[in-house]
Order: C-alpha cells, then structure tokens, then sequence
C-alpha cells in the first residue's frame, strides 16, 4: 500500500492561482430560454472572490490534515514495515530454536535408547555376576568347612605334639638324673680306688696280686669312660631329637595360629573358640608346665 504526499507546492495558496484554475460553469438552460443571444461570460464579484477564498482556506486547512495523516500514516508504514521484519527475526529465531529443541530431542531419544541397552546390559552383567557371586559364595562356605576340619586336625595334632613333648621332657629329665647318678658314681668309685701303684711291667716276669686288681680298676674305669660316652651320644642323640621335635611343634603352632588368625579375621571362628585359643594365656611354648622353659626367638617355615 502507498501512499502519496502532497506537496505544498500542489496547494493554491493565492486567488490569482485559484481564480486561474476556475472554468466558467454552464448556465443552465431552461424551457422557453431558446434564443439566438450570444452566451453571457460570468464575472466574479466581491462576495464570490470572499467565497472562493474562503473556500480555498477550507481546501487549504484539508490538504494539510490530509498531509498529515498521510504522512502519520507513512510513519505507521514504515512502524509496522520494521515490526514486520522484527516478527520475521523471531519467526527466524523461532524456527532456528525449534530446529535446535528437535535435534536435541533426537539427541535425548539417541542418549535414552544407548542408556536402556546400557541398563539392559547391565543388567545381564549383574545377573551373571550375582550367579558367580553365589558360585564363589558356595566354593567360599565349602573352603570354610574344609578350614574347619583343617583346625580341628590341627588341634588333635597340637595335642598329641604337646603330649609327646611332655613325655619326651619327662624321658629327658628322667635320663639327666640318672646320667648325673651315675656320674656321681663313677666320681665315688674313683675317689674310693687306692691310688695307683708304679709297676714296671715285664713280658717275662708273671704279674702280681696288685697288678691284677690295677688292671681291674683299670677295666673298670675304662668301661665306665665308654658308658659314659655312650650315655653323652645317646644325650646329644635325644637332644637332637627334642630339638628337631620342638621345631616341628613350632611350625605346627605357628601354622595352627596363622590359621587362626585367618579364620577368626573372616569370622571363621565363634568368640568363644577365639577365646579359648588366645584370650586364657595357655601354655604358647607347647610345654606342659613343668620342665625348662624354652623361648622362640625366631621362628620360620621348613622347606
């Protein structure tokens, strides 16, 4: 839609303009008024110059009004021309953000269905794991029986080392007194000899009384050196042997308290087992309470 201004130039502003631009009007003619006189030229007077003017005022009054909201009406073009590409802007944007909101809701719909295999594989994963679970929970109630069993052997064997350890204290006991009696012995019977005489032996010349009972105490005393050294053999032979089984009971105690150890950090053993292996203070050297005292300053593993 367009719109014509007026110009001011296309307004009459003077008589003389408007006088110049006014055609003669018709007269018109009557019945009866046929007749061969020439037409009559018409004449402004006074008061039709006043009315013209007046006129013109009016017209002149219009065309400015009419030039004004022709041109308010120019200013309200040109509004809502701007409006209008405003609203294109935002019809652009709007597009523009509903393209951008449905790439996103097909991200969202993309991320959802990658999130419900995930879940579904994770599910299936939990599934079999919860299987292995119970597998591993089943192999781990089995390995605990066999544990207890494995504690159970190990304290009959404790008992039965302990036991053979004091019998062997007791044997061992037993034998230092009777080596140190016979030791004593000896020491009497030496004290108690004559003391022994100087006797020039001679093949030839038949022996003696005294020589004879010097080759006796001789016998004697040499066959006493030779128990004797029997008897310190057979103490080094049971020595060792005490040792070796003092080790085997301290492996097998060490063993059955890494054991216990084990069992009671799992909840294995009951407060009452684990109270009666390491809340009492019993004997830990394997001893039976009597005897020497020995103490572990190392302990290790046999290969």
């Amino acid at each position: 839609m367009q719109f014509k201004i007026f110009q001011k130039r296309d307004t009459p502003s003077s008589p003389a303009s408007l006088s110049s631009k006014l055609v003669p009007a018709t007269p018109k003619m009557r019945i009866g008024d046929f007749s061969l006189k020439p037409p009559v030229t018409p004449t402004l007077t006074d008061a039709s110059l006043r009315g013209e003017q007046k006129r013109t005022g009016i017209l002149e009054a219009q065309l400015k009004e009419v030039s004004l909201t022709a041109s308010k009406a120019y200013d309200q073009v040109e509004d809502l021309t701007l409006r209008n590409n405003m609203l294109e802007d935002q019809v652009l944007q709007q597009k523009q953000l509903i393209e951008s909101f449905t790439q996103q809701l097909e991200d969202a719909v993309r991320v959802r269905q990658e999130l419900n295999l995930f879940q579904e594989q994770e599910s299936r994963k939990k599934t079999e794991e919860r299987g292995q679970d119970s597998e591993t929970l089943s192999r781990l109630v089995h390995e605990k029986e066999a544990l207890r069993a494995d504690l159970e052997r190990m304290k009959e064997e404790l008992q039965q080392c302990r036991s053979i350890l004091g019998e062997k204290d007791a044997a061992l006991a037993d034998m230092k007194v009777q080596h140190r009696k016979e030791v004593q012995q000896l020491n009497m019977q030496l004290q108690s000899a004559p003391a022994k005489p100087q006797v020039i032996l001679r093949p030839a010349t038949p022996t003696s009384d005294g020589e004879e009972k010097c080759s006796q105490y001789r016998g004697i005393v040499d066959m006493q050196k030779q128990k004797i050294e029997e008897l310190e053999a057979e103490l080094e032979v049971k020595t060792d042997e005490y040792e070796k089984s003092l080790g085997e009971i301290k492996n097998t105690m060490l063993v059955l308290k890494n054991s216990q150890m084990f069992l009671s950090k799992q909840g294995y053993l009951s407060p009452s087992v684990r109270e009666a292996y390491f809340g009492n203070g019993g004997d830990r050297d394997g001893g039976t309470g009597g005897g020497d005292t020995y103490v572990l300053s190392n302990i290790s593993f046999l290969p």
